[in-house]
């Protein structure tokens, strides 16, 4: 069997391929829309439900898609699996949060628990890893942040 097209010298393998490649690129393009479609539905449920644990059988059930269609969509963003993200996003809502301390009241405790940490000894060497410092470390500066503008003040 002969696969090369005299007419265009390319070999008919070749050709279909590229007319496969060039034929799925705008189904992807919709696929990306709507993938962040479904990210967008759980990053508002993620929103809604700081303090709360969250399994991917409910994000799948809040955007009304498998939970290997929510994987997917997540790996199609962010490059991650919706359990990672959520986590990550957590620990920087923590960082604000301890950033942002301006008052004796707030602790490391509250601030994890408050963003649906619950294991602290997990959540501290996570914070670590991702941002260089102990989560108390990052309080205490924000404390002495704070002092010196109140002193300035």
């Amino acid at each position: 069997m002969e696969t090369d097209d005299p007419a265009f010298g390319i070999d008919i393998e070749t050709a279909l391929t590229a007319s496969r490649i060039r034929s799925a690129r705008p189904g992807r393009a919709r696929c990306c829309v709507r993938s962040r479609e479904i990210v967008g539905c759980a990053e508002a449920f993620f929103r809604r439900h700081l303090d709360e644990p969250i399994s991917i059988a409910q994000l799948s059930l809040t955007a009304r898609v498998s939970e290997r269609r929510l994987r997917d969509a997540f790996h199609d963003v962010y490059r991650t699996s919706p359990k990672r993200f959520l986590r990550r996003w957590r620990l920087h809502q923590v960082r604000r949060a301890l950033r942002s301390a301006d008052s004796a009241v707030t602790s490391v405790t509250d601030a994890a628990t408050r963003h649906g940490f619950s294991e602290l000894g997990r959540f501290s060497v996570d914070y670590r890893t991702l941002f260089g410092e102990l989560p108390s470390h990052t309080l205490c500066t924000a404390r002495a942040q704070h002092r010196s503008r109140v002193r300035a003040a």
